[in-house]
C-alpha cells in the first residue's frame, strides 16, 4: 500500500502507488451486446493501468473469447473460480463469488469488480479518482437517510434488513451496524476482499469460504458488498484505503428510468459520477444504447459481428 501521509503526489506517483487496477467482470451471453459498449468505454475514459478479466460459463466462454479476447482482457472459466460454490442456484450469488475471489489472483493494491452494463462517463485518472494512494467509497448513512433518488431503496428496506443485512450479521458475528452504505461499483482494496474470505472461512469453520458461500446461499441472502463492509469496518482498513465520495454512480433501472434518461447529463462537466449502469430491465436496448452513446464513446458507430 502507497504513503498514507496525506502528501499530494503528481500523476505518475499515483500511478506508481495503486496500479495496476484491474477489472473483473462476470459475464453471461445474454449480456454480450451490451458489454460490447461497456468495454469501448473503459478503452476510452479509464486511464488506470488495468487488465480486464471476464469469468464465463463454460459453455460460452470460447463465444466470449472469440468476441472479446484482446491484449487488455482474457477470458477464464467460471465454473473453476467458483469451485464449490458453482451449484448455487442463483446467478447473481455466483457472481459475488468471482467478484471476491478474483482478489487472490491479483497484484495490485485495488480492482474493480463490476458489471457488463457499466459504463464509465469521464475520465479516471490517477490523480482525479485516487486521494493518497485511497479509492472512493459512497459515504455511510443512517438508515432513514439512505434513500435518495440515486439510491433504491431495496438495499434498506425492512425486508431486505430482516432477510439479508440482520441474519448476515448474526450468522457472522457482526453487530448490525446503524449505519450502511449503498452498494455501488467502486475499487476495492485486494488486500481487504482477501482478508474478508478468510475471515468469513475462519468464522464458520470451513477451509474454502466457497463452501461457506453456499451453505449461507441456501438461508438467506449473503452479500459480497455487506462482507467487504463489515470486515473493512472491524478491522480499520474501510478508513485506511478508501475516502468517502458522494454520488460516484447513477443506475438506470426501470422502463420510467430508460425513458426519462438523458444522456447529456452524464457527460457534463462537473459532476462526480464516473459510471451509469444502464440495466436491461430498463428498456433501453444494447442497441438504442449504442445510438445515444456515440456522441461521446468511440468505437460505437457499429457493432462488431
Amino acid at each position: 500500500m502507497g504513503d498514507q501521509t496525506g502528501q499530494r503526489l503528481d500523476e505518475a506517483g499515483f500511478e506508481m502507488m495503486v496500479a495496476p487496477v484491474d477489472i473483473i467482470i462476470p459475464l453471461r451471453a445474454v449480456d454480450f451486446d451490451r458489454f460490447e459498449i461497456s468495454l469501448a468505454s473503459y478503452r476510452h475514459f479509464w486511464k488506470l493501468t488495468h487488465h480486464i478479466s471476464l469469468f464465463c460459463r463454460p459453455e460460452e466462454k470460447d463465444e466470449a473469447a472469440r468476441r472479446f479476447k484482446a491484449e487488455d482482457v482474457s477470458v477464464f472459466d467460471k465454473r473453476e473460480i467458483c469451485g464449490p460454490a458453482w451449484d448455487i442456484k442463483r446467478g447473481w450469488f455466483r457472481a459475488q463469488v468471482v467478484k471476491m475471489a478474483a482478489a487472490k489472483t491479483l497484484d495490485g493494491d485495488f480492482y474493480l469488480p463490476s458489471d457488463p452494463d457499466i459504463i464509465v462517463t469521464r475520465e479516471v485518472t490517477p490523480a482525479t479518482f485516487f486521494r493518497d494512494g485511497r479509492a472512493p467509497y459512497y459515504p455511510e448513512r443512517t438508515l432513514d437517510q439512505s434513500v435518495t433518488p440515486h439510491e433504491p431503496d431495496r438495499f434498506y428496506s425492512q425486508q431486505a434488513i430482516d432477510k439479508s443485512w440482520k441474519p448476515f450479521c448474526e450468522r457472522l458475528g457482526f453487530q448490525f451496524p446503524e449505519r450502511l452504505v449503498p452498494r455501488m461499483v467502486t475499487p476495492l482494496s485486494v488486500q481487504t476482499a482477501r482478508l474478508s474470505t478468510e475471515k468469513l472461512a475462519e468464522i464458520l469453520g470451513v477451509v474454502d469460504w466457497r463452501e461457506a458461500w453456499r451453505e449461507l446461499c441456501q438461508s438467506m441472502r449473503p452479500s459480497d458488498f455487506a462482507l467487504y463492509y463489515l470486515v473493512g469496518k472491524a478491522t480499520g482498513n474501510l478508513a485506511h484505503f478508501h475516502y468517502e465520495q458522494a454520488f460516484l454512480g447513477k443506475n438506470i433501472r426501470t422502463i420510467e428510468e430508460g425513458a426519462a434518461w438523458r444522456p447529456e447529463e452524464c457527460f457534463r462537466d462537473g459532476h462526480t459520477w464516473f459510471a451509469i449502469a444502464v440495466e436491461s430491465k430498463s428498456g433501453v436496448s444494447p442497441e438504442e444504447l449504442r445510438i445515444r452513446l456515440r456522441s461521446w464513446i468511440p468505437g460505437l458507430e457499429r457493432k462488431s459481428a
